[in-house]
């Protein structure tokens, strides 16, 4: 078309030819200036971000960008040398990271202070290679993304910036318990109520941080071996107590046996121990490998539980994760 653009400008072309044998153009543009790509019409990037409406924070998005285009053309071309400044720009923000992962339980920090000790060696190890080696500048410039991307997700530098991973900056944050879940919460000992904030708090506004995942995940299934330990326990001392002689009175002219309170109770108990028993095998087998998953996969897990039935958005898997808990409780109560 004519358009001429200055030597720090790139363009990336991605030509596509598709089994009806239609051509798709695909493009980007970098400018190494200020270190964002930019397009010569309206793109829809933003979609899945609410509030995303500041060209600061949008810059930050556009910023992100830039760093996958150097982590996907990690060789240089054409004379361009890759920013001499990056590896210690991502030294900072894991250092900082790691300093506010130290100093506050709720940080927005992306990896745990261990993961972010081993970024911060690699990187110092990374400088003996050279500024020109591929390998170096596709090892800062991918976690250079992330870090970035983390930025934008987080609203960092704006008014309304994600200071606590915990809380929702969003007005409408805050969903309303519904009436049944009320109704529910005190039949299962309040549980629900616990679990409920839980699940809120490690997906806030739908962002989940991988470590905060993994270690909530490994609290419920150690919390639901032991319940079902104690359920077996439960078990066992009434099979016990109902093999004892009297607990069944057998009429002697041989008549219709007659349930005594004791055994009643006792085969109450018994049906609770088994529903708290199965309840925890199941949960354990269907999340023990989600402990293990990467946050995208968490995400997919949550968003289809809610999904289901967007209305009670998390309620139904907080009450779920109460059942083991609450049968048990039941099984002692009786």
């Amino acid at each position: 078309n004519g358009i001429h653009f200055p030597n720090n400008y790139d363009i990336v072309l991605d030509i596509i030819e598709t089994e009806d044998k239609t051509t798709i153009r695909q493009y980007y543009i970098v400018n190494h200036d200020t270190r964002t790509l930019f397009w010569l019409e309206y793109r829809e990037l933003l979609s899945g971000i609410l509030g995303a409406k500041e060209p600061g924070h949008i810059r930050i998005f556009l910023e992100s960008l830039y760093w996958v285009h150097w982590s996907l053309y990690p060789i240089g071309y054409r004379g361009r040398d890759f920013p001499t400044d990056a590896s210690k720009e991502l030294l900072g923000v894991l250092l900082s990271s790691s300093i506010d992962s130290l100093t506050s339980k709720v940080s927005t920090a992306p990896y745990s202070v261990a993961d972010m000790q081993t970024m911060c060696d690699i990187i110092n190890k990374i400088k003996d290679l050279g500024p020109e080696n591929p390998h170096a500048i596709f090892s800062v410039a991918l976690l250079l993304s992330i870090c970035v991307r983390w930025r934008f997700l987080h609203f960092h530098g704006q008014k309304t910036s994600r200071l606590n991973r915990c809380k929702s900056i969003y007005a409408d944050g805050g969903h309303k318990r519904t009436i049944l879940f009320r109704v529910l919460s005190p039949i299962l000992f309040f549980t629900p109520d616990v679990h409920l904030p839980e699940l809120k708090g490690v997906w806030a506004d739908e962002i989940i941080i991988e470590e905060v995942w993994k270690n909530f995940m490994q609290k419920l299934i150690s919390e639901w071996i032991e319940f079902v330990l104690y359920s077996t326990v439960m078990l066992a001392a009434n099979v016990g107590f109902l093999a004892i002689q009297g607990v069944i009175v057998v009429p002697s002219n041989g008549g219709w046996i007659k349930a005594s309170p004791a055994q009643i109770a006792s085969s109450m108990s018994l049906v609770f121990s088994i529903g708290s028993i199965i309840s925890g095998l199941l949960l354990i087998r269907r999340n023990r490998t989600m402990a293990t998953q990467d946050p995208r996969t968490a995400c997919d897990y949550l968003d289809h539980a809610t999904n289901l039935k967007p209305f009670f958005y998390l309620e139904p898997l907080a009450t779920i994760f109460s059942l083991t808990y609450a049968l048990l409780m039941w099984s002692c109560v009786v």
